[in-house]
């Protein structure tokens, strides 16, 4: 569910992630998500953050969170530890495809 970023943020940092890329959630070739979600508007019921778009590019800092980020956000981390990545989808056992992300922290 989690990839680590080999990054440490600390409480009050000011994280900021660009994210560029393309996944296919399922066998179905139009099933498809960008960092900020589904091409298709597509939520997944038991996804990690339910009010967002299946495929969506999560964080999650130690056991924080998640934070859905999309394809590009800002936030301050609210606690200190380590950051990961995942993807807002219920079932990940066929996802393909991949995300870049870029991250930039700002000492608080």
């Amino acid at each position: 569910r989690w990839t680590d970023s080999g990054i440490t943020v600390r409480a009050g940092d000011t994280v900021t992630i660009t994210a560029t890329g393309n996944i296919q959630m399922s066998d179905d070739a139009k099933d498809t998500a960008t960092p900020a979600g589904s091409a298709t508007g597509r939520r997944a019921p038991d996804a990690p953050v339910l009010n967002q778009l299946a495929g969506g590019l999560l964080a999650q800092i130690d056991y924080y969170g998640p934070i859905f980020l999309g394809g590009r956000s800002s936030f301050t981390a609210p606690v200190s530890g380590r950051l990961y990545f995942g993807v807002n989808d219920d079932h990940l056992a066929d996802n393909r495809g991949e995300f870049s992300v870029n991250v930039s922290v700002a000492a608080r």
